[in-house]
This record gives C-alpha cells, structure tokens and sequence, in this order.
C-alpha cells in the first residue's frame, strides 16, 4: 500500500521536471534555496521517503498526545508539519486547507483533517521534536552539513544554539517562521 500512495505521490509531484531525484544519502540543493521550498530540487516522493525516515527515528520520543476521532495520530502529525515546513508552508491555516486539497498532506494524515488550533497546539507541544525531524531531514539533503550555515547565511542569535548543529538551526529557523506567521495572521 505505501509503494501505491507514493507511486501516486510520484506521478502528481510537482515541477517534475524541474525536480532531482536524491542519490544515496545526500545530494546538494542550490544555495539560495535552503530556506525556501524543498521540491525546487527534491520530488515529493524523495521528500516523503525522507520525512518517513526522520519521524521513524523521532517517533520513539513522542509523549502521548491525546487524539479525538478528527485529530490524527501524533506521528501523522509529526509528518506532515515536516513535510509542510520544508515546503515552506507555515500557516497553520494554510496546512490545514492543505489536508483537504494537497495528495502529499492527505497521504500523511492518512485522511484525517486537523484544523489550525489541532495544528498550532500540537506545534506547541512537540515543537522539539519536530526540529529534530526538520534537522534530520536537511542534514540527510545537505552535502555538508557544517557549511549549512555558511551557505544560507544563517546566524544564530542566541548564544546557547552556538552549539546546535547547522540543521537544527536552519530548523529552528523553519518553526520560528511557523509561530511568526500563525502570529501575524491572528492579529
């Protein structure tokens, strides 16, 4: 079943054309990219296989999260905010709209249709292990992780993530963006 739903995801992915298949581990996005929408350069199936991978050596640490009838699982969750924030799809609005139209985001709930406050409670909640998911996924698509940051021009700015790993600042960066947009929006 999960070969058919990424068979699918493959044939709808957009910009195929534009896209690049990963090769083993890793491959190297353009520069001015990092920050900005992840299928520029990878396809949706390569972007799923790698969110998949990442929530699978997250999951473990998830706290138990309660789940209504409309709510999806904590580890759908966890999916599809990594797989919304690397395609630059903060809103927690806009990730929900993206759960009734978007093939990638249906597949990750696995048909479920969280609405903006499931999505910016859960964001709250497990907002370190979605960072962890984020991070393992760049480090995996990033050639050098070191250069992360030298390359997006990223500089911390506080102290204490001096010692955080360029992936998980660049991370970091994505849910920070999240907040600040779910902010905006509701003023």
């Amino acid at each position: 079943m999960m070969k058919t739903a990424l068979a699918m995801i493959a044939r709808i992915s957009r910009n195929s054309s534009a896209t690049r298949k990963i090769s083993g581990d890793s491959c190297e996005p353009p520069t001015q990219d990092l920050l900005g929408d992840f299928r520029l350069f990878l396809d949706d199936t390569s972007i799923v296989g790698l969110v998949e991978q990442a929530v699978d050596e997250v999951a473990s640490r998830l706290p138990q999260w309660p789940c209504s009838g409309a709510a999806p699982v904590p580890r759908s969750m966890l999916g599809l905010l990594t797989y919304s924030y690397l395609t630059c799809r903060f809103a927690s609005d806009d990730i929900a709209q993206s759960c009734k139209s978007d093939p990638v985001a249906k597949y990750l709930v696995g048909g479920h249709m969280p609405n903006d406050e499931v999505i910016r409670a859960f964001r709250r909640a497990n907002r370190p292990w979605i960072e962890q998911c984020l991070a393992g996924v760049i480090s995996k698509v990033a050639d050098q992780p070191a250069a992360l940051l030298a390359r997006a021009q990223v500089n911390p700015v506080d102290q204490e993530f001096l010692s955080d790993s360029p992936a998980l600042q660049l991370a970091r960066r994505r849910v920070e963006l999240a907040t600040l947009f779910d902010m905006a929006l509701s003023e």
